[in-house]
């Protein structure tokens, strides 16, 4: 994959303009990023229906997911792509089912200590 040149940036930001013209469901991005070798449009704000909304308008998906944050990444037109992130709690039911002990060191003492945690499941409904 070759770097994009300035030529090929200026394409694809019209061709992102025009995708989200064309998509008026999916939220305007709160950042538009220039990486090597895509445009990236960005918005850290998502909800269930924004989650529903891009994964209708784009042809490709990737999901992933942290203890708190989910992000969906679809690729709009090869080099344009649309990241939405947003709290898991948006679109998942956060349940503790249990608890756990767990080591935390303490910078200031320097020490290792155990302490309990929750034990959580996320139980998510398909969005579309």
């Amino acid at each position: 994959m070759t770097e994009l040149t300035r030529e090929q940036k200026i394409k694809a930001l019209r061709d992102a303009a025009t995708w989200l013209e064309e998509n008026p469901e999916v939220p305007f991005p709160s950042m538009i990023s220039d990486h090597t070798y895509v445009i990236t449009l960005l918005n850290s704000k998502g909800t269930k229906e924004d989650v529903s909304n891009l994964a209708k308008a784009a042809s490709f998906i990737v999901k992933g997911f942290s203890e708190e944050r989910f992000v969906f990444i679809a690729n709009l037109e090869g080099t344009i792509e649309y990241v939405l992130s947003g709290d898991r709690k948006e679109i998942c039911k956060r349940k503790v089912v249990g608890k756990k002990t767990v080591q935390e060191t303490r910078p200031i003492a320097f020490e290792t200590v155990e302490t309990e945690a929750d034990i959580v499941e996320w139980e998510c409904e398909p969005i579309l």
